[in-house]
C-alpha cells in the first residue's frame, strides 16, 4: 500500500501522460522536469517545480544531493537528445 501522496501522484502520473504538457522539444530538458515535478506534486509540497538547495530523504531514501543538483541539471540541459536510444 502506497501512502497517500505516493498514491495521488501516481494517479496524476496517468493523467499526465494523457496532457500536452511537455512539447517534444522539451522532453529530457530541466524545464521538463520542472513542469513533471510541479504536475505531480503541486498539491502536496509548495516547493514543487522548483529546483531544491537543500538535500532532502523519505523514509531512509535521500534524494538527488542539492549541492550538485543545478550542475547535474545544467550538464543534463547540455547533453543530445538525438534519439531515445542514447
Amino acid at each position: 500500500m502506497l501512502d497517500p501522496i505516493d498514491e495521488q501522484s501516481k494517479k496524476k502520473a496517468y493523467q499526465l501522460y494523457d496532457t500536452s504538457l511537455i512539447s517534444h522539444d522539451e522532453v529530457g530538458k530541466t524545464i521538463a522536469l520542472k513542469k513533471i515535478h510541479s504536475y505531480l506534486f503541486e498539491s502536496f509540497y509548495p516547493f514543487a517545480g522548483k529546483i531544491r538547495s537543500k538535500t532532502i530523504s523519505k523514509s531512509g531514501f535521500v534524494f538527488a544531493n542539492a549541492d550538485y543538483l543545478q550542475q547535474v541539471l545544467s550538464d543534463i540541459d547540455k547533453m543530445p537528445d538525438s534519439t531515445f536510444i542514447k
